[in-house]
């Protein structure tokens, strides 16, 4: 069974570890590459200061780790990460229903986050759990195509 808490600072170093475990299949896929990779633990602990972050567990593992923050007129999800032996299992969507409770916990109403169209996959998982595409850009630092989704909020959780 897939567990999810609110991480404290004291586990900012196993967020950053499971963020760059779980990123690390796009180290040359993704151009420009991921921000991800470049992080530091002072990196997530400061992302952690602007909301919070979360940690997926499976038996006493941390299987996942994933991010948020508390953005004008929504709360932004971002840095989903899943290490890749435990994918498939329900982790992601159990860390956004987690970080979706926290949304309307705080008064609001939506949810967003970004994602490369060069991630199909990611797309799909997201629109699974009512996620809609809203915007369509091109990266800032490069001419990969980056979609942002969001999911509006209703006062019962959202399964």
């Amino acid at each position: 069974m897939i567990t999810v808490t609110d991480a404290t600072v004291e586990q900012a170093p196993l967020v950053h570890r499971i963020m760059l475990d779980a990123f690390a299949e796009y180290l040359g896929i993704l151009d420009p590459p991921s921000g991800a990779h470049a992080e530091t633990v002072e990196d997530v602990i400061a992302a952690m200061d602007q909301g919070g972050a979360v940690i997926a567990w499976e038996n006493g593992d941390a299987i996942g780790s994933g991010r948020w923050r508390m953005d004008e007129g929504s709360v932004y999800i971002g840095r989903i990460s899943v290490l890749p032996a435990y994918r498939g299992r329900g982790a992601a969507h159990a860390m956004l229903m987690h970080m979706e409770r926290i949304a309307r916990e705080r008064g609001f109403s939506r949810t967003r986050l970004g994602v490369r169209v060069l991630l199909p996959q990611n797309i799909e998982l997201y629109q699974k759990v009512g996620y809609v595409i809203t915007e369509k850009i091109t990266h800032p630092k490069g001419n990969a195509e980056v979609v942002f989704m969001e999911k509006k909020l209703t006062a019962e959780k959202n399964e």
